[in-house]
């Protein structure tokens, strides 16, 4: 849950405030009032979180064919979503010397064993690692 620049794991729910658990280990106790005035975004509801990067791909390749790689790679760490919310991959700028594609994919938080930021970061690492490949 975040409300306002606070975001944390719902421990307790009071009758004059929320309890919040931090990803740094802080607890938060959250006035009610202050839900109730600002927005409340909610992570955990339905169980689906998608996220997006932006990597640069050199000028002078086949993208289409890289871009499927992505999409494969992508798709091969464990905790992405491969058939309800599918993973897009899609060139979104072009500049001098370099094309940009923007990556997004989903992961079930009720099914991940992993962290959402560790799924996350696996993805990262998966599609640097094959840019890297096309660098050499």
């Amino acid at each position: 849950m975040e409300t306002g620049p606070i975001r944390g794991r719902v421990v307790a729910l009071n009758i004059r405030d929320t309890q919040l658990k931090t990803p740094d280990g802080k607890d938060v106790y959250v006035p009610n009032a202050n839900i109730i005035k600002n927005p409340l975004i909610n992570y955990t509801i339905d169980g689906f979180l998608r996220f997006d990067f932006v990597v640069n791909l050199p000028a002078g390749i086949n993208h289409e064919a890289v871009m499927k790689d992505i999409e494969v790679a992508v798709e091969s760490v464990e905790g992405v979503l491969k058939r309800r919310r599918k993973t897009e991959v899609y060139i979104s700028a072009i500049a001098p010397g370099r094309v940009d594609v923007n990556i997004s994919f989903w992961i079930d938080t009720f099914r991940t064993k992993a962290t959402s930021e560790k799924v996350r970061s696996d993805v990262i690492l998966k599609v640097q690692a094959l840019i890297e490949n096309l660098q050499k």
